[in-house]
């Protein structure tokens, strides 16, 4: 009976040793993540601007805290693999790629970033969220009748969507909240499509009844 006690007694140390590293762990992850989420949410504000330089500023700083947070969780895929880290490192990949898109015209692919341990989870999560963050900047677009670039826009969303179908053919365990997000996506696009070419006839209506108005304060030959 001793023998038995003194095992268990030895068990339950070594696991209150172990969860007690994994707390601390845990907590440096949350702090992280929080950090994460609030610097790329900086990032899609200063991107969304065309402000560059500072949004290059921060992602230099949002790409060392991911490498940071991969770095602490090695040891603990239980936690590198949940909701909590996910989320934020979607966030990063978000902004990641909206930045690429915006300044660069392109974007930044997968095995780019995981090079850095970014998982295909939030790789996807992060991609379906740009063309919302697209939506947001192509409005702006519009509203400056920047028209080519805002259809140009259109052209990614819409390929980004058709890419990603490939995708919703796996169960959601392999590809978790993609079903929901890909009909998100549809009714954006298709909002955004249709807003896009109303703005785009207005604007050439106008730009005719100018016209026209100026021909009928100076007709031909009335001088």
């Amino acid at each position: 009976m001793h023998n038995f006690v003194e095992a268990i007694e030895r068990s339950i140390e070594h696991i209150d040793m172990i969860v007690s590293d994994k707390d601390k762990v845990r907590e440096e992850a949350i702090r992280i993540t929080r950090d994460i989420i609030r610097i790329a949410s900086n990032v899609v504000t200063h991107t969304l601007n065309e402000d560059f330089d500072l949004a290059e500023k921060n992602l230099i700083e949002l790409r060392k805290l991911v490498k940071n947070l991969n770095t602490i969780l090695a040891q603990h895929p239980d936690l590198a693999y949940s909701g909590l880290v996910y989320n934020a490192v979607a966030e990063y990949v978000e902004a990641e790629l909206l930045f690429s898109f915006i300044r660069h015209k392109k974007l930044v692919s997968f095995d780019e970033l995981s090079s850095i341990g970014v998982h295909y989870i939030p790789y996807i999560h992060g991609l379906c969220d740009l063309v919302g963050e697209l939506k947001r900047y192509g409005l702006e677009l519009i509203r400056k009748s920047r028209f080519e670039e805002a259809n140009h826009i259109a052209v990614a969303i819409e390929h980004i969507y058709h890419s990603l179908r490939k995708l919703i053919e796996y169960p959601d365990a392999l590809v978790p909240g993609l079903r929901r997000k890909m009909d998100i996506m549809r009714r954006v696009i298709e909002d955004y499509i249709t807003f896009l070419l109303d703005m785009e006839y207005r604007d050439k209506l106008i730009k005719n009844l100018r016209r026209f108005r100026r021909y009928l304060r100076n007709p031909p030959g009335s001088t």
